[in-house]
């Protein structure tokens, strides 16, 4: 049986999705960027959605059971 190939890469199961609405310069910008670190958008996203959430942790802002299981 003859494996196809895709241009789709394979996602984790256990990351959910996120999808945003973003100024085009905006965006155009950040795929710059993230093509001169070498990091996909996605992954480069989530390290900043990330940074911030800790911050606001530490800060007080957010507790860590903060929207635990909420969707």
């Amino acid at each position: 049986m003859a494996m196809i190939a895709t241009n789709t890469p394979q996602m984790s199961s256990t990351k959910a999705r996120l999808t945003i609405l973003i100024d085009p310069d905006i965006k155009d910008s950040f795929e710059a960027l993230c093509e001169i670190e070498n990091r996909s958008m996605s992954n480069f996203a989530e390290t900043l959605i990330k940074s911030l959430v800790d911050d606001a942790k530490r800060d007080g802002k957010l507790s860590d059971r903060t929207n635990k299981g909420a969707k």
